[in-house]
């Protein structure tokens, strides 16, 4: 077997004891990159989008809640909390903040085990799968000529952060899932905008919260597919 200088390194330090899985062999040839989300530019982008836009936030302190006591047929009596109407003394005006809900990204191993990743912390990434591939053909080539000896071993994190890749924002599932289906014309959004400033609409005091993957271009995800492979 004719092998590339590429392929007789990767020998070399298996030899060497350096590489011996594939956490190993990405980290002793360079073929992970950390990435992690740029929260300042991401906070730029939103109040460039916002624009000074203002939400209606129920202040701190504010009961949602009045204890109500009804009396049934048999003349029990029964108190029960229950929602009350907003006024606007109750509300107050916040300009939005970012959402990190799904910066966090669990992987559960064959074990039972679960791994957090958090992107906000930095998540290393394999340039490339290939790379990889690359590492396994000449791996079970030494293994079929007897030249290493597999072992068990405890699974760790890294084993399974191998399979993070850094892929474009638009191509990711929660991109698809999350694809407006209908397209508003602005002066309908502007209605909806006004809906949700009223102290009667429900999600009045969510909509300030504006989530992270929104404004950026790129993103760390787990791919499940390689794992298996």
């Amino acid at each position: 077997m004719k092998f590339t200088t590429h392929e007789k390194e990767i020998i070399r330090k298996v030899a060497e004891g350096k590489v011996y899985n594939i956490a190993s062999y990405l980290e002793a040839f360079g073929l992970t990159t950390k990435r992690k989300l740029d929260e300042s530019d991401i906070e730029a982008r939103m109040r460039q989008e916002e624009q000074g836009t203002t939400y209606k936030k129920v202040k701190d302190g504010v009961d949602r809640f009045v204890n109500v006591t009804t009396t049934n047929a048999l003349g029990l009596s029964t108190t029960l909390p229950t929602p009350r109407p907003l006024t606007d003394e109750d509300l107050e005006d916040v300009e939005a903040v970012i959402d990190y809900t799904g910066s966090k990204i669990t992987v559960d191993n064959v074990e039972g085990t679960e791994y957090v990743y958090n992107l906000r912390e930095g998540i290393t990434c394999t340039n490339s799968f290939a790379d990889i591939k690359k590492f396994l053909t000449i791996w079970q080539f030494l293994k079929s000529e007897n030249l290493v000896l597999e072992l068990d071993s405890k699974i760790t994190r890294d084993d399974y952060e191998v399979f993070f890749e850094y892929k474009v924002i638009s191509e990711t599932k929660w991109a698809k899932k999350n694809e407006p289906a209908i397209n508003f014309p602005k002066k309908y959004k502007r209605v909806l905008e006004e809906l949700q400033n009223q102290p009667f609409f429900a999600g009045s005091d969510t909509a300030r919260f504006k989530n992270f993957r929104n404004y950026i271009d790129y993103i760390c995800v787990y791919n499940k597919e390689n794992e298996i492979i």
